[in-house]
């Protein structure tokens, strides 16, 4: 089968026949958002930057300094909008209402920025002595950094297109390594603040078109063979405070599990799509 990737439609083909998408695939699987949301509107109704304090309040584990300092914030926003008019008051309900949708347009914007950044350092690395040893990342990334410097003995690939003719699937693959431990495994990189189940199911898809065909360029030339089955897969949630790897087993996931379960998300998707 000839596959190939059309990059400003981002979609694979199998013999000109578009396929499946491995993250769209996962991508069944909804997003529970609300508090999130929901916090980001209390925020520009009260200036309260984290909303997570009224649980800690429901649940009696606020200590006295954090419920003063609510309230300070919270009398210090009153100050700021004393008496609003009715079209004052509309237009911050109006700010509260697409709170979630300013800050979705705003982190995907940082995501990219740092994902470019995590992927160019990969890629440098990946270039061994060509590479400028001077080169500056984004300090954010530097525990990553640290990490690899540790525990990585080579990077296998990056940004490596992958398929699955049985499945009809394809994708695109952020990184492969090779432990200095002697394991081989999976790194895909997330914008969210820390790891989710549905991150190691995206992973295993990738991991079964890997596993099946190998790798290849956008243009279908193969670049990579796996020599062994994989060891592990590994999430690095660029949106935590500290950028590190976190691995399955972290999660009590094994990769069989994931793999399942990615399975299971296609078989949901084809039949979704069927019915439109």
């Amino acid at each position: 089968m000839k596959y190939s990737f059309d990059k400003a439609e981002h979609i694979h083909f199998g013999n000109g026949i578009p396929m499946y998408g491995t993250s769209t695939v996962v991508g069944v699987l909804g997003k529970v958002l609300t508090y999130w949301a929901s916090g980001l509107a209390v925020r520009e109704f009260s200036g309260i930057e984290d909303s997570k304090i009224f649980t800690k309040i429901k649940n009696k584990k606020a200590t006295v300094e954090e419920v003063k300092a609510l309230h300070i914030t919270v009398g210090k926003w009153l100050l700021e909008h004393p008496n609003p008019t009715t079209e004052e008051w509309v237009a911050i309900c109006d700010k509260a209402y697409r709170a979630h949708s300013v800050k979705l347009d705003d982190s995907a914007q940082a995501g990219k920025d740092l994902h470019s950044a995590l992927e160019h350092f990969v890629k440098n690395q990946m270039m061994g002595s060509f590479i400028d040893p001077n080169t500056q990342y984004d300090p954010r990334i530097q525990p990553f950094i640290d990490w690899t410097k540790e525990n990585v003995d080579k990077f296998l690939w990056s940004e490596m297109h992958c398929y699955s003719e049985k499945n009809w699937v394809g994708g695109i693959s952020d990184v492969g390594v090779l432990l200095k431990d002697g394991r081989t495994g999976i790194i895909d990189f997330k914008s969210a603040k820390e790891a989710y189940d549905s991150h190691f199911f995206q992973i295993a898809g990738y991991d079964i078109e890997i596993s099946e065909n190998g790798g290849f360029d956008e243009n279908g030339v193969s670049t990579f063979e796996l020599e062994k089955p994989l060891d592990f897969y590994a999430v690095i949630p660029f949106g935590a405070e500290v950028i590190k790897p976190v691995f399955n087993g972290e999660l009590n996931l094994s990769l069989d599990s994931c793999r399942n379960a990615f399975l299971s998300c296609l078989v949901i998707h084809k039949i979704k799509e069927q019915a439109k």
